[in-house]
């Protein structure tokens, strides 16, 4: 999920490569991943897309974690009246 939100903050993949070779080093890569500077993040999704995005799998952000992560808001997240109440005002 972490690729698929990082293509959507910044319009390509965290891990873009011209071969499967550099792919394959950039994922092996011991260096901490760099998210583009000229798009500013709030903390809470910054934090939330390096977490998805951890090479070791043991390290990633779990299934819990991401879905109590204060990022995701599932109290206020997009329903029928929200989507009325948006029309109406």
């Amino acid at each position: 999920f972490g690729l698929i939100f990082h293509y959507f903050l910044f319009g390509y993949a965290p891990f873009l490569s011209n071969t499967f070779e550099e792919l394959e080093l950039k994922i092996l890569d011991d260096a901490p991943i760099k998210l583009p500077a000229h798009i500013r993040l709030s903390e809470e999704c910054e934090d939330l897309l390096k977490g998805l995005l951890q090479r070791n799998p043991d390290d990633r952000l779990s299934f819990q974690k991401f879905f109590s992560h204060p990022f995701i808001d599932l109290d206020h997240m997009p329903s029928d009246s929200s989507l009325h109440k948006a029309v109406y005002l």
